[in-house]
């Protein structure tokens, strides 16, 4: 097709409350859509989305932060010198794929963040929780029928086998016999 030729409709967006994200986001989060935040150790990730998330709650949105790498006392130190108002910010502290699934579920989140994907781990897999991560990596082939979960997908920040910053984003799959199954469905160096 042509791209002259495809008819494109502008679809709501949810501010994040943080200009210059929103300004590369077109004015804000589509809802069931997925961002991909990279860069590289240190430079701010974590801190943005935080500041993202404690925005979108304020406004009354649904929000988890998912934190793989910190402790849950370091994301709050981190929230008092920001001066955010954390107060409808869920969080969990959490590796285990199947356990955030289950948050998920039971807290229908707007908006998730998943910080960051080296350190989760999935009991589906015969690995074991991560380490190396040359040494969990552990991919199988699959045929599956049923839908994707579009907004339930999960936001993972992580860093690539070279060290640079990126984010994967994983999707939910119900089968058609009610089975639940995460699919990674991005990558983003």
């Amino acid at each position: 097709a042509v791209l002259a030729d495809i008819e494109a409709q502008d679809v709501a967006r949810t501010p994040t409350g943080q200009d210059e994200l929103d300004r590369v986001l077109g004015g804000g989060m589509v809802e069931g859509g997925v961002v991909l935040i990279g860069g590289d150790p240190g430079i701010g990730k974590s801190t943005l989305l935080l500041q993202a998330l404690a925005n979108m709650a304020q406004a009354g949105k649904r929000v988890l932060y998912v934190s793989g790498e910190e402790s849950a006392q370091q994301i709050a130190l981190r929230s008092k010198r920001l001066a955010l108002d954390a107060s409808s910010l869920d969080l969990l502290a959490e590796i285990n794929l199947e356990k955030i699934q289950l948050q998920l579920q039971a807290e229908k989140p707007a908006v998730a963040v998943i910080d960051s994907i080296q350190t989760m781990y999935s009991e589906a897999l015969t690995s074991a929780p991560p380490g190396n991560a040359h040494e969990t990596q552990e991919y199988r082939r699959v045929r599956l029928s049923g839908r994707y979960l579009n907004d339930q997908e999960m936001f993972l920040a992580g860093r690539t086998f070279n060290g640079r910053g990126g984010w994967a984003i994983l999707t939910p799959f119900r089968t058609d016999d009610g089975a639940l199954a995460i699919v990674e469905v991005s990558v983003a160096p």
